[in-house]
């Protein structure tokens, strides 16, 4: 089944409005251009598709393999109502006091140990030009934390970095990337405690 999924009042087209066969997980999107195509399994369970878009009245239609190839659907606008809401100011004293009731949430409150692995990979050109790997264990009660660095580590290109450079920043950026600060851990290769 193709077609297209459009605004009743304007016939504006309502890009990635969904798409879906009752009762089931299949369904789909209509492109920007409100256009789709759906591909419904022969012996589908249900016979019904439902189309629906943020702030429109979803539409139930029947479908049979033998009716038309070609739909345009057309939804028509929903006021969505909203409960009332009211905003109040906050003074800094309060602000505080909220903050400092939630740190027995947010804080432990008994000391505890975690262990955990952390990679860092940085791209130029689909290329790895840097990796970072650390096995780590951080340590902690409610005063403090401290993490060490059982096993770990760092790979570098140093020729791929170089066109990379810009020591106006004093970083590097890969492209698509944030800048990685100069001052990165140890250049060797191998693992590293």
């Amino acid at each position: 089944m193709t077609g297209k999924v459009t605004d009743k009042v304007t016939g504006a087209a309502l890009p990635y409005a969904s798409i879906q066969l009752v009762g089931s997980s299949r369904g789909t999107t209509t492109n920007q251009a409100g256009e789709f195509v759906f591909r419904i399994p022969a012996p589908a369970a249900s016979q019904s598709l439902v189309f629906s878009y943020l702030g429109y009245q979803s539409v139930t239609v029947a479908w049979s393999p033998s009716g038309p190839p070609q739909v345009t659907i057309a939804l028509e606008p929903e006021a969505i109502r909203l409960p009332q809401v009211v905003v109040q100011p906050v003074t800094a004293l309060d602000l505080v006091a909220r903050c400092l009731e939630k740190v027995p949430q947010n804080y432990a409150a008994v000391p505890y140990q975690a262990e955990g692995f952390q990679r860092e990979v940085v791209r130029a050109n689909q290329n790895v030009i840097q990796l970072w790997e650390a096995a780590f264990r951080t340590t902690g009660r409610p005063q403090a934390q401290t993490t060490a660095v059982l096993e770990g580590r760092y790979l570098e290109d140093k020729r791929a970095k170089a066109p990379l450079w810009n020591p106006a920043r004093g970083a590097f950026t890969p492209s698509g990337g944030r800048p990685f600060p100069a001052s990165m851990p140890p250049t060797r290769t191998g693992f590293w405690a």
